[in-house]
């Protein structure tokens, strides 16, 4: 399809084009409410195609590769009322391929299904009211992009995915457990999400009262992907928001924007995590790059449209599919460790709260920081023990505010989730209101 989609572009007397091909085979496993429910596995092909004539960019889709000309002649149509762009697509680049992203070991359907049924008979152990939904995925992608300017370059790449979620009525109410893993190749020990999910139950027996007020609060990796921290640095961060002057962060490079001891690196080049790859979705290499360092904003998250309208250079950040258009974002996000264990955190608190879930996280205004959001699962601790589950308990605030120097620390251990290695983060003082 791609060198008809060539010809056919070449025969129109198309100057400026970029071809995005990609193709996914995915073989999902899922459990919900405790009974196996999809086994089906889905293939999909499709291209993407952006046109420049005029200045205009032009933009369509398909997953039929009968006719590439009514392809072309349907991006010639879009581009004449399509929006104006500065940006040009990149010339051919040296690409690394010595990434490590593909393992087609595989992951066979009967141990994901054994898996799912281990978790759910362990949890059922816990709680006979557990009910488990799960996905235990297994998938394959390929990726090519040519364009006008000699770009022709592809990828493969494998991700295996685990996540796996609980609702439990204990005796202290309603309880939420979740665990997420993810990697372009096998995971290590699926099974340790049976533990963790297993010690959030056990957590969460025992009911523990306090009062509402400002105190310690200690956040879970897994709690800050539920719409907290990184998602606050991932709206400010990128490029498209910086580009519409939305941003808190625009126009701020080189200034201290958070707390020292935060340092925010995009990374698309480390072996195994999920979204590691040479370039990105426009043909632009991939690296290391360094966005926040010691508290210090370094950079921006950008693609080619964004970096144009900021009059900077395009980062390799782009994702997309093949029936979208690209859009700004993390590769792989690294928040670096602190210091001090978690367990020291732990000990530390005389009186204040550990969370590892919320809820109500995309409703706050990430984009400003802002954040008030339901716990959970999260629990009391009392001179430096866990002591019981909290109920009906909010934190907020805005993290802009809350992480100066000498208000937070950020652990020596971090967690690895999907593509995002993130530590425990520990707030000094943050509002937390529950009913009393």
């Amino acid at each position: 399809m791609v060198e008809k989609l060539i010809d056919a572009l070449k025969r129109k007397g198309v100057g400026k084009f970029e071809i995005y091909y990609e193709e996914e085979e995915v073989q999902p496993v899922k459990f919900d409410q405790n009974v196996l429910q999809s086994l089906e596995s889905k293939s999909v092909k499709g291209v993407g195609l952006r046109i420049i004539v005029d200045g205009k960019l032009g933009f369509t889709s398909t997953n039929d590769f009968r006719d590439p000309d009514e392809l072309v002649e349907r991006a010639l149509a879009i581009a004449k009322f399509g929006k104006e762009v500065k940006f040009d697509f990149p010339k051919k680049a040296e690409i690394r391929n010595d990434l490590k992203i593909y393992d087609p070991t595989g992951w066979p359907t009967e141990d994901r299904i054994k898996l799912g049924r281990e978790m759910i008979k362990a949890l059922s152990a816990e709680s006979k009211e557990v009910k488990i939904s799960a996905g235990l995925d297994y998938q394959r992608s390929k990726v090519r992009i040519v364009n006008s300017y000699g770009f022709d370059a592809e990828y493969e790449i494998t991700a295996y995915g685990l996540f796996v979620e609980g609702f439990a009525v204990l005796d202290t109410g309603f309880t939420f457990v979740f665990d997420w893993q993810g990697s372009a190749k096998p995971l290590e020990n699926p099974e340790s999400s049976i533990d963790k999910l297993r010690e959030q139950l056990r957590h969460a027996s025992k009911l523990a009262k306090f009062k509402s007020g400002k105190m310690p609060v200690i956040i879970t990796p897994l709690a800050n992907l539920m719409g907290l921290l990184p998602h606050v640095l991932m709206s400010g961060l990128n490029g498209k928001n910086v580009a519409r002057g939305i941003s808190p962060l625009t126009g701020r490079i080189g200034e201290k924007v958070i707390g020292s001891g935060i340092t925010v690196v995009d990374d698309a080049t480390l072996d195994w995590m999920v979204n590691t790859r040479p370039f990105d979705a426009e043909g632009v290499p991939t690296g290391r790059r360094v966005l926040i360092e010691d508290g210090v904003l370094k950079g921006y998250v950008l693609d080619l449209d964004s970096a144009s309208k900021l009059g900077m250079e395009p980062t390799g950040n782009a994702v997309r599919s093949y029936s979208s258009t690209p859009s700004p974002s993390f590769n792989n996000m690294l928040i670096l460790p602190g210091k001090r264990s978690v367990n020291d955190m732990i000990k530390s608190v005389e009186h204040g709260i550990i969370v590892y879930g919320v809820i109500g996280g995309g409703q706050s205004n990430i984009l400003a920081g802002d954040f008030s959001v339901n716990v959970g699962l999260g629990f009391l601790i009392e001179d430096g023990e866990i002591v019981g589950r909290v109920k009906d308990t909010m934190i907020a605030g805005n993290f802009y505010e809350l992480l100066k120097d000498g208000t937070f620390e950020l652990s020596k251990e971090v967690e690895l989730v999907v593509n995002f290695s993130v530590p425990y983060l520990y707030i000094n003082e943050m509002s937390v209101v529950t009913k009393e």
